[in-house]
């Protein structure tokens, strides 16, 4: 009988150990149902009521062009399709976008809940794309994924927003085209244009309101409207950097101004070279020199092209004229007569008083004019960067 019992009570033990590991290789998906009479059984949860999760309308929602500094956000409609309680949660969210509303943490079976996102437009991308994942108790999506994205963008843009010149002709006029795009204003004017840098104003004349190509306007899908301005600049622009800003006032409030600054290198027959000379921006570094030393440096203005025998050269405008001693030499052939130079003495003789021409807002870059009988480039401007250190 004692052994019968052993029996009876390790078969039932065996069955005991079976179903839970039986159990535990299914996973959550199933679970084990006890019958008194029939013993252990094993039966699948989608014969049990469970919840079901539908975002309707989609996880994903695009805003579109956002402008700067404005705050938007996007409400997600969470379904319960199941037929138990729907449980959701906050996981997690990108750096930049937040969980302003998530109404509730229940949703009973064919009830909706909202989920709102939001996203505060703080810098300027062009494209841009934000998540945050609730959490579930469904079972066959325990994480939704939400992401809102867009383009941000100013409500007024220049393309292009800049313009570089590299190496223009001072003999022959240039022509630049922008096109200023409008994202939320269909009646786009500029009312008002301005030359900040009055050095080489006379050079630059500017066209506004006109009007634009159809592939300029259908660039981009976004634009309310276009219009085009155009930038001419004339010949004879002095040697070395060119620096200009142009503003344009529009008809709306923000960008009332859109600025667009022009920087490029001019280029002739004429031209200067030398160690620590930089001929980008016709800019010889010195540097910090102490003034007990002083220093000397030497440079050669180069004269080639058809007018090289007859062009003269002379000494112009020298600033600071008190520290800068600067001395331009005849002329001597190279090359065998294909070009002419000029020796170009600049010193800063030992004893100087203390000096800073660093090219700063406080103190710009020490200047000397070389003028010329060249008929397409009368002056050629050399600018010093140097300090001098009592």
């Amino acid at each position: 009988m004692l052994l019968t019992i052993a029996v009876v009570l390790g078969t039932a033990a065996g069955a005991v150990f079976t179903a839970v590991e039986f159990y535990d290789s299914l996973g959550s998906a199933h679970q084990i149902q006890i019958d008194r009479v029939n013993g252990f059984s094993v039966q699948d949860l989608t014969d049990t009521p469970r919840p079901q999760v539908i975002v309707e309308g989609g996880q994903t929602h695009d805003f579109g062009v956002m402008q700067l500094g404005i705050k938007k956000s996007h409400t997600f409609k969470f379904r319960n399709a199941g037929k138990a309680a729907l449980f959701i949660e906050t996981k997690s969210t990108t750096c930049k976008c937040t969980i302003s509303k998530l109404e509730q943490d229940v949703i009973l079976p064919g009830q909706v809940a909202d989920v709102t996102l939001e996203w505060t437009v703080d810098r300027l991308d062009p494209i841009f794309q934000q998540r945050a994942e609730i959490g579930t108790n469904d079972l066959e999506k325990p994480i939704v994924e939400l992401s809102i994205r867009g383009r941000v963008l100013q409500s007024v843009i220049a393309v292009p927003s800049e313009i570089t010149l590299n190496r223009l002709s001072s003999s022959k006029p240039h022509t630049v085209r922008i096109v200023l795009y409008s994202y939320d204003n269909p009646d786009l004017q500029i009312v008002g244009n301005e030359l900040l840098n009055a050095e080489a104003k006379e050079y630059f004349t500017v066209k506004t309101n006109m009007p634009v190509t159809a592939d300029e306007l259908n660039a981009d899908p976004d634009v309310k409207h276009a219009v085009a301005v155009q930038v001419n600049i004339k010949a004879g622009l002095p040697l070395g950097a060119v620096q200009q800003k142009i503003r344009l006032t529009t008809n709306v409030d923000e960008p009332k101004y859109v600025d667009l600054p022009i920087q490029g290198n001019i280029v002739s027959d004429i031209s200067i070279v030398g160690p620590k000379f930089h001929s980008e921006n016709n800019l010889l570094r010195i540097g910090p020199i102490k003034a007990e030393h002083g220093t000397r440096q030497q440079l050669y203005v180069i004269v080639k092209g058809p007018y090289r025998d007859a062009v003269r050269l002379s000494l112009g405008k020298v600033d600071p004229s008190d520290v800068l001693r600067v001395t331009l030499s005849d002329r001597t052939e190279a090359k065998s007569g294909r070009f002419h130079k000029y020796p170009l003495i600049i010193y800063i003789p030992p004893g100087s008083p203390p000096t800073s021409r660093r090219g700063t807002q406080a103190s710009h870059y020490g200047e000397i004019e070389i003028e010329t009988t060249h008929p397409e480039a009368q002056k050629v401007r050399v600018y010093i960067d140097f300090a001098v250190q009592g």
